[in-house]
């Protein structure tokens, strides 16, 4: 993905698509290669002409060439010592095929061409690497794509006091794209500025029309009990994914469908345009999955979250099978308290706040090499420790359990007395 990413989106690129003949079975029974120029030349000595599928995978960096009809005589030595590829893996693949993949360090170009037998060598098959990205110039930035949530004639669910959900998610959207942006090698796009409405499919196609890395949509839950409180963190399940593969093989037939930079029309053989969406879908729930851990991590510093875990989730705004998706329940819109705090320039910062730096600590960790971010990665602001009440807890206890005085932990969180209340979030000023 570009991030697709492209993510990481979260990225995965169609490179390239051999077909010719078929031929007889081969063997492969020799890998060499050379490093020269910041070129690495990897050659595969075959026993005869065979079909090859070649293509190029992000988050981490791979090529992939597929052997059709072809088996490892032997084993394959690993390659020797160069800055490009990391690692060499092979394995058979549907009892006649062989995978190998390379992962390389590092975003690559690459070409492929054949040799034909000769008096002296068999024929070859020769992959010529070169590293894509040489300096932090030359990086991209990564794209995040921000959702707000309903919008226009939908306007979500509605608080105690009429505050609406649209609004909000509107509001801590605008503050969410001011952190992120904030930080250089980022971009931000918006599926809504305004007041509007906009389907879910038209969220998604404004995503990939960006090409998007990450895509995080904001909403405010609700329920009928308004006790019931706290922020959660959704990711795609493998029922959602399945039902939008079946949708996208059958939307190949009769529209532009793409998946990172392949048009999947291209794809003559249903197949390899089923393996393709495969492979991009499971790559974008992990890393949608991942994302939404960091998210909720760092989303509890500034508010409870009420349940760690990220949930799976079949939400139409997170089946974009090449990019990472979130969707962030930031709090109940229901309960009284969370409404204020939904309301409140303060409560939309720190749940603004909370989200960027989750999504910058997951591109810290897992921005591909050719971002700007993998170059220079960010600096996350301090976040100030919080503490959320549970049931039984005293504001004597918190106190002694973070070695600070009563009086402190009064001033830090703005109140005189010893009244607290379960799900409430307090500063905790330093010791």
């Amino acid at each position: 993905m570009n991030f697709r990413y492209r993510s990481c989106s979260f990225l995965l690129v169609l490179a390239h698509l051999f077909f010719m003949q078929s031929l007889v079975a081969a063997d492969l029974f020799f890998v060499r290669s050379s490093f020269q120029d910041n070129q690495l030349r990897v050659v595969l000595d075959v026993s005869s002409q065979v079909n090859f599928n070649v293509f190029q995978l992000q988050d981490p960096d791979r090529i992939v060439v597929d052997l059709f009809d072809t088996s490892a005589l032997g084993d394959i030595l690993p390659l020797g010592q160069n800055p490009i590829v990391r690692t060499l893996r092979y394995a058979n693949r549907n009892s006649t095929d062989l995978r190998i993949v390379f992962t390389t360090n590092q975003a690559v170009d690459w070409t492929l061409f054949e040799l034909d037998a000769n008096r002296s060598q068999s024929h070859r098959i020769v992959l010529d690497l070169v590293s894509a990205v040489t300096t932090a110039i030359d990086a991209r930035d990564m794209i995040v794509a921000i959702d707000a949530g309903h919008g226009g004639r939908d306007p979500g669910s509605i608080g105690p006091t009429g505050v609406r959900e649209k609004d909000v998610v509107l509001d801590i959207a605008k503050k969410l794209s001011e952190e992120l942006t904030s930080y250089e090698g980022i971009k931000v796009i918006m599926t809504r500025e305004v007041d509007r409405y906009v389907s879910l499919r038209d969220r998604l196609q404004i995503a990939s029309e960006a090409n998007a890395d990450l895509l995080v949509s904001l909403h405010a839950d609700g329920f009928r009990d308004s006790r019931v409180s706290g922020a959660t963190v959704y990711a795609l399940s493998n029922e959602g994914a399945t039902n939008e593969a079946s949708l996208l093989l059958a939307a190949r037939e009769n529209g532009e469908v793409s998946l990172g930079d392949t048009l999947l029309s291209d794809l003559h053989f249903p197949g390899i345009a089923n393996e393709l969406i495969n492979i991009y879908q499971q790559i974008s729930i992990e890393s949608g999955r991942l994302l939404g851990s960091y998210i909720a991590d760092h989303l509890g510093t500034y508010t409870r979250v009420r349940k760690q875990d990220v949930q799976n989730a079949s939400f139409v705004v997170l089946k974009a099978p090449d990019i990472a998706s979130v969707l962030v329940e930031t709090a109940f819109i229901t309960n009284p308290r969370e409404e204020s705090l939904l309301a409140s320039q303060q409560g939309q910062r720190d749940l603004a706040r909370g989200t960027s730096n989750g999504i910058l600590s997951y591109l810290i960790d897992n921005a591909p090499p050719n971002s700007y971010i993998a170059w220079n990665p960010p600096v996350l602001p301090i976040e100030p420790r919080r503490h959320t009440i549970s049931w039984g807890e005293t504001l004597s206890g918190i106190a002694l359990r973070y070695q600070v005085s009563i009086s402190r932990l009064r001033q830090a969180n703005s109140f005189t007395g010893d009244s607290i209340f379960v799900g409430q979030v307090l500063t905790i000023p330093p010791g």
